[in-house]
């Protein structure tokens, strides 16, 4: 990388946002999550950071486990300014930098280590424990001020002196990229393969386990609100539990032993976007009695008619396309009959769109179904 590249690469995305198109898509966004019905539906098209660090030319390790502040902002830069010039979709482009590159977690905030099959381009986390007697071990989770103060002041500083204040730098905290929804983080103690199979034979552990994920969540933003003097109640939140999967378990569990936590903790928030990439259809009713529920995630395998049927015209959906079947093997006239049917069963809904899940190959499809969707997915 060139770090003296890196002020060139500032000033033109300092003028890639003055384009008016942003002023738009800002507004449209706003009128959207204010439960405003708007004439052009918004659209995003999402690339996943394997997919990013292939285009740009970035080793993914040094944009995840080994993060140089040089490389974390040269690398988003040049993100934004590929999005300008060759992504015409409703993403708006901010002029400021992240001190997580890629938003993509390399630890838990209970303390279990991601590790990356580059051969394979999967994540791998192992479960932080091995026997059901090792959650007894467990400390709850706590807010660490003086930690958090230093980290913070000390990235913050690193990443300022490059960008000489011509642009701002926000601050993530690592172990917040993956705090996820209780049963998510469940998983990453103790492993989906052996929850699954405490699920049919141990309730009682379950239970004791997704005990001690909500209180620690909850111990932990209360301590967080009251260092940082931003309340749970000025806040929103996703709960993204990708591993709730009704092809997996029944409603009756999802209703006994995960729902009540996920009430517990989605209470002390102003709103919640409930992500799941798996099949929600039959446990819609129970998810639809979620405090502060805002935007609802649907997935290629959730039903989009039931879903419709059965959803508060008030819940904004965010639906997700499957990039395989939906995009990389559709032609055009497959694409057009998918968005016409997603359009006719959502046009007097809230909704926005995300082309999802490109981890390889080049944009030409996605792009051509974000062509469609601007021609077909209109409101009169």
């Amino acid at each position: 990388m060139n770090k003296d590249n890196i002020p060139v690469l500032i000033k033109e995305v300092k003028e890639i946002c003055q384009d008016e198109r942003y002023e738009k898509l800002s507004s449209l966004w706003k009128r959207v999550n204010k439960g405003e019905l708007v004439k052009k539906i918004p659209v995003r098209v999402s690339m996943d950071p394997v997919w990013w660090a292939k285009t740009l030319e970035y080793n993914l390790k040094d944009l995840v486990f080994d993060v140089k502040p040089e490389v974390a902002i040269e690398f988003q830069l040049k993100q934004k300014i590929f999005y300008y010039q060759n992504v015409p979709d409703d993403t708006i482009i901010t002029p400021d930098v992240n001190t997580a590159p890629t938003w993509t977690p390399t630890i838990t905030p209970f303390g279990a280590k991601y590790s990356f099959d580059f051969k394979n381009d999967s994540w791998q986390l192992p479960p932080l424990i091995k026997a059901k007697k090792d959650l007894d071990k467990l400390p709850l989770l706590n807010f660490n001020k003086e930690k958090y103060e230093e980290d913070k002041e000390k990235t913050l500083k690193e990443f300022n002196e490059i960008v000489e204040g011509e642009i701002p730098v926000r601050y993530t905290i690592p172990e917040e990229q993956s705090l996820w929804g209780p049963f998510a983080c469940a998983c990453n103690v103790y492993g989906y393969s052996n929850i699954l199979m405490a699920l049919a034979e141990d309730k009682l552990f379950i239970h004791r386990l997704m005990e001690f994920v909500t209180e620690s969540r909850l111990k932990y933003e209360k301590e967080k609100s009251e260092a940082i003097g931003i309340s749970t109640k000025e806040t929103s939140t996703q709960f993204s539990e990708d591993e709730v999967d009704c092809n997996v378990f029944s409603p009756k569990i999802y209703q006994e032993l995960i729902f009540p936590y996920e009430s517990k903790i989605a209470k002390i928030f102003k709103g919640i976007l409930f992500h799941s990439c798996g099949n929600l259809t039959s446990i819609l009713d129970i998810i639809l009695k979620l405090p502060n529920l805002r935007i609802l995630h649907i997935s290629p395998w959730t039903n989009l008619e039931v879903a419709v049927k059965r959803v508060p015209a008030g819940v904004i959906f965010e639906k997700r396309t499957l990039s395989t079947k939906d995009i990389f093997q559709a032609n055009p006239g497959d694409m057009e009959a998918q968005i016409k049917e997603i359009f006719s069963l959502t046009k007097d809904r809230l909704i926005y769109i995300v082309i999802d899940g490109i981890m390889k190959g080049k944009l030409n499809k996605p792009l051509k179904w974000l062509e469609i969707a601007r021609q077909c997915m209109r409101r009169e």
